[in-house]
């Protein structure tokens, strides 16, 4: 049963899900409780680490992201 609830709180938590409502499903007392148990699945926790990452893995790529104004949603990716 233990594994079944914990795999709900992540599926929610990685689907950004309000963690406050996740927590309160859970019966947690506190949301400080969820958080610390948590934290890792929480959507861009990481961010900063990844972005680092992907510098280090290919230095002269530019990502490339259009203008609002423009309307289109593609993201060009130069190398």
């Amino acid at each position: 049963m233990h594994d079944l609830r914990h795999t709900y709180a992540t599926l929610r938590i990685d689907a950004g899900h309000n963690i406050a409502d996740v927590s309160k499903q859970l019966g947690h007392h506190s949301i400080r409780i969820t958080i610390d148990t948590y934290h890792h699945w929480m959507p861009g926790s990481a961010k900063a680490e990844v972005d680092q990452l992907d510098l280090e893995a290919v230095p002269n790529c530019t990502l490339c992201v259009p203008s609002d104004q423009t309307g289109d949603n593609d993201i060009n990716v130069t190398v």
